[in-house]
């Protein structure tokens, strides 16, 4: 989900169920219903969107996953902890030993939460503690066990389910009820959040998400992070705000001083250049087509010009005594002056255009047979040779079958090449070898 879609599911919450003091006294089992469900979900929808995790393993976390006031370096900003430790194919992949001894990854699976304001409602540090003191106060009026779940089972009559997590199909159905027509994406960590903020591949691949959420980089983060990378280097702390990340090179942070707007106004210049250089050569180009063309009609003009202006043609002739000159008559030139009309004033004559030459079509019942052919019913596959055999020599008039010997060369050229060629190939090599032997 987009961190736009978010924001507007939690105002439409927050705007309908206010959060309440703890101290207020419940007016009815109806009302504690409304308010546990928004205030349920508000935690489930951050610690979900956080984490990046499934809806079934943001709700198998227990109050033993959750531990408050962590303790982190001197100085460091406070935070809390949140551990999935049942997240799917994680047991697989830590499955390393072939004897079958499980290796276990200490901080693998073990978040760092610290207060967010610059996603106000992406916030897990401010609603996850709000949903659990009122889910003690409420409905427990004590403080929650190591089992117990932190997104419970919420009945229809509004009673806590304490020993059942919240079900996949309410999930869903509170998800299309809550963002209604917005839309869901997967990737704002990744792609969407701004530079400062955004996860690496090795991020995504040490959470888990690259074979579900990101199918097409799976090949990419195979072959380009190395295996040991993920025991070597942990991720627990990657929600600690920028400026505490003083080893850790942010992603995005040199390219962020290109604005979007430069990076626009240099392909508008670059366009407008390629479109003037363009112009320029197609300009040229037909001036100079123009000019040849004019001037191989002006040359053709004046030579038939040439032929027709004196009385008569000149005619060579050659005898035994040598060439000899004779003059033909105006007359026969005149009773078609439109032979000699030069081509500017003719009529423009259509310039041949190639064709590709036409082979005759076989009739529309004329076929080679697969082999073999059925006899009485039967298909024999050692009989397949004398069928192609009889094909060759003699054909089967009664099917429609022509000697293939003697069909036309037009009925394998061309379009037909496609249709017969093969087939005809190979019951020739066939039959040919067969009369040989």
């Amino acid at each position: 989900m987009r961190y736009e879609y978010l924001e507007q599911v939690m105002e439409w919450s927050e705007r309908i169920c206010q959060e309440m003091s703890m101290k207020t006294a419940l007016k009815d089992v109806q009302s504690r219903t409304f308010t546990s469900k928004h205030l349920l979900f508000r935690a489930f929808a951050a610690t979900g969107w956080t984490l990046w995790s499934r809806n079934f393993e943001t709700a198998a976390l227990k109050r033993k996953h959750y531990i408050p006031n962590a303790q982190g370096p001197w100085g460091a900003k406070p935070f809390f902890k949140l551990e999935l430790v049942d997240r799917k194919g994680w047991q697989r992949k830590n499955q390393k030993d072939r004897n079958g001894a499980v290796e276990h990854d200490l901080e693998g699976n073990t978040y760092h939460i610290y207060d967010q304001p610059s996603l106000p409602s992406a916030n897990v540090y401010h609603y996850l503690p709000v949903w659990i003191e009122y889910l003690e106060m409420a409905h427990y009026g004590r403080p929650l066990t190591d089992e117990d779940y932190l997104f419970p089972m919420i009945g229809a009559n509004g009673i806590i389910q304490p020993h059942l997590p919240i079900s996949h199909n309410v999930v869903q159905l509170w998800l299309g009820e809550f963002t209604k027509e917005a839309g869901i994406t997967e990737l704002y960590r990744f792609m969407f959040a701004p530079p400062s903020d955004r996860w690496t591949l090795a991020r995504v691949r040490w959470g888990g998400w690259a074979k579900v959420t990101l199918p097409q980089w799976d090949t990419l983060i195979r072959y380009l992070l190395d295996e040991l990378y993920m025991y070597e280097e942990s991720h627990a702390d990657a929600l600690q705000p920028p400026s505490e990340l003083a080893d850790f090179d942010i992603l995005g942070a040199a390219a962020s001083s290109v604005s979007e707007s430069n990076f626009r106004n240099s392909l508008l210049s670059i366009r407008e250049d390629l479109t003037s250089v363009m112009s320029n050569v197609v300009s040229n180009f037909l001036s100079r087509q123009q000019a040849n063309t004019h001037r191989s009609l002006c040359m053709r003009a004046l030579t038939l010009c040439h032929a027709v202006v004196s009385p008569s043609m000149a005619v060579m002739t050659f005898s035994a005594r040598g060439p000899q000159i004779e003059a033909s008559p105006t007359s026969s030139y005149m009773q078609d002056p439109a032979r000699f009309m030069p081509p500017l004033m003719a009529a423009p004559a259509a310039s041949p255009q190639p064709q590709a030459p036409e082979y005759s079509m076989p009739p529309h019942d004329v076929c080679v047979l697969n082999v073999p052919i059925p006899r009485a019913g039967q298909h024999v596959k050692s009989e397949s040779w004398c069928d192609i055999v009889e094909l060759w020599e003699t054909g089967i008039p009664n099917r429609g079958t022509l000697v293939l010997r003697n069909w036309p060369k037009d009925w394998l050229m061309g379009e037909n090449k496609s249709r017969f060629a093969a087939k005809y190939h190979q019951r020739r090599v066939i039959a040919e070898e067969y009369l040989v032997k």
